[in-house]
């Protein structure tokens, strides 16, 4: 279980390895793991049902997003206050969207994970309009191995 997590994160790793913006890294990061609905069902099914223990797991996704969240920080980008809440904060809304979509598979996945991302952006002190031209750039592509 957690392996498969592990290795999302480390797909996220190199799909946003070319971003420079902090901020940029940590809404593709959630971009793409929101995506997970309709790109890749069983991972996703995996992180809802692990849930909640995620968010505090010593691997899988929580170090990913710890790291990241802190480098938005440490750059001045993201006021995220308390690391382990600011992770709690968005793993929950992670897991709230993921379920949505899992619920009404008629809702456009694209739109929705972008929102969620832009409203993390703006929770964590992103102006709308940035946050919202950060959330709706082009993703990243995997690299071809």
């Amino acid at each position: 279980m957690s392996l498969t997590l592990e290795q999302h994160g480390a797909l996220l790793d190199s799909v946003v390895g070319d971003l420079q913006d902090p901020a940029e890294i940590f809404a593709a990061s959630v971009r793409l793991t929101g995506r997970l609905q309709r790109t890749h069902p069983q991972v996703a099914s995996i992180f809802m049902r692990t849930g909640f223990a995620n968010l505090t797991s010593e691997s899988g996704l929580a170090p990913h997003a710890m790291r990241d969240l802190q480098a938005a920080a440490d750059s001045g980008r993201l006021d995220i206050g308390e690391l382990p809440t600011a992770v709690a904060m968005v793993g929950g809304a992670l897991l709230g969207v993921m379920h949505l979509l899992e619920s009404h598979p008629e809702l456009d996945v694209d739109h929705v994970t972008d929102q969620l991302a832009a409203r993390l952006l703006r929770m964590f002190g992103l102006a709308c309009e940035e946050a919202q031209e950060i959330a709706t750039r082009p993703l990243p592509v995997p690299r071809a191995t």
